[in-house]
């Protein structure tokens, strides 16, 4: 996954980089899972480059908290707030991937019930989105 990287105890960092500022970073947190990690990433990334940003899954622009501002306390927040979202059962969360569950219910604030139709663009995992 883009931005979520593994540690030798069997845990995953994520972190990342400021848009124009080549030293300067966001650290994202440790998590269990390779996917909290990059959903981290992805709400850091939606912050920065908005519809623009490369994402690891295709419904987290419409899925995941949106950050209160560019602040990266607020960044760091709506990131954590995401990856516990996706806490696996095994690990004290309530989210199951198991290949039994048919639907999976998403309570999506009034605000961003927006039907997002996503363009796989050519180039390179791009993911851009429009919304209607």
């Amino acid at each position: 996954y883009r931005g979520a990287r593994s540690r030798d105890n069997n845990k995953w960092v994520c972190e990342l980089r400021q848009p124009n500022k080549k030293k300067s970073g966001i650290w994202l947190g440790t998590y269990p899972t390779a996917e909290m990690a990059a959903r981290a990433h992805d709400v850091a990334a939606l912050a920065f480059k908005g519809k623009l940003a490369c994402l690891n899954f295709a419904d987290s622009g419409w899925r995941l908290p949106v950050a209160a501002s560019m602040d990266s306390t607020d960044i760091q927040r709506a990131a954590a707030e995401a990856a516990e979202g996706f806490r696996p059962v095994e690990f004290g969360g309530v989210f199951s991937d198991s290949s039994d569950e048919k639907e999976r219910t998403v309570v999506v604030e009034e605000k961003k019930k927006k039907q997002a139709i996503v363009d796989m663009g050519k180039s390179c995992g791009r993911l851009n989105l429009f919304y209607s």
